[in-house]
C-alpha cells in the first residue's frame, strides 16, 4: 500500500493507468504491462461513482486469486504490521 496527498479522482486515473486498468470492463482479460513478474487477469467488477472506485480481477498470473484493486481514503496515518 502506498499513501498519496491528491484527489481520489487523480490517484484512481494513475493506477489504472499503471496497471493496464484505463477503460476496463467487466470480462477483459488483461495482461499488467509494469510489473515486477508476470500479472494477468481477467476483470470481473469495476466500480465508479463519487465515493468509490474499485476493480476486481479474477487472477490467473502469478497465481490464481483474487485482488481488490482502487484507492480509498483515510483521516489517519497508515499502520505497519
Amino acid at each position: 500500500m502506498t499513501r498519496v496527498e491528491a484527489p481520489q479522482r487523480h490517484v484512481w486515473k494513475q493506477l489504472t493507468e499503471a496497471l493496464g486498468l484505463a477503460g476496463a470492463d467487466v470480462g477483459d482479460e488483461i495482461t499488467a504491462p509494469r510489473t515486477p513478474e508476470p500479472l494477468s487477469f481477467a476483470v470481473e467488477r469495476v466500480e465508479q461513482e463519487e465515493r468509490q472506485r474499485y476493480v476486481l480481477p479474477r487472477l490467473d498470473q502469478p497465481a490464481p486469486g483474487a485482488a481488490l484493486v482502487g484507492p480509498t481514503a483515510s483521516a489517519r496515518p497508515p499502520t505497519r504490521a
